[in-house]
């Protein structure tokens, strides 16, 4: 529930309007999506409608991120179970250090 509305101005030019909550933060007013009162982040929407908004184009649309079951390290004749990118911990550990070596040294700009 907001309470009040407060005009931010610089230099007597009236720049946007603020509502207060009655915890006494500042936001520029309420998600306008059905039946969502948050707090306006972005685009008149709050932020979870905002990132829908992002991600797939609409704010309406939910989409659960799918994981796949647990899978087989991808190292020749490793059976331990996938951690990350496909390896176990002890690979993925031995293939990020080899990646970072083999990326071209960053120079200080001089």
């Amino acid at each position: 529930m907001l309470s009040k509305v407060k005009f931010l101005a610089h230099n007597n030019t009236l720049l946007h309007h603020v509502n207060q909550t009655p915890e006494g933060k500042f936001c520029m007013g309420n998600c306008t999506v059905y039946e969502c009162g948050k707090p306006v982040k972005a685009k008149k929407m709050c932020s979870m409608h905002h990132q829908r908004w992002r991600r797939h184009g609409s704010p309406e649309i939910t989409k659960v991120r799918q994981s796949s079951g647990p899978s087989d390290c991808k190292w020749i004749n490793c059976g331990k179970t996938s951690i990350s990118k496909g390896f176990c911990s002890k690979h993925y550990y031995i293939h990020r250090m080899q990646m970072m070596q083999n990326k071209p040294e960053q120079l200080p700009n001089s």
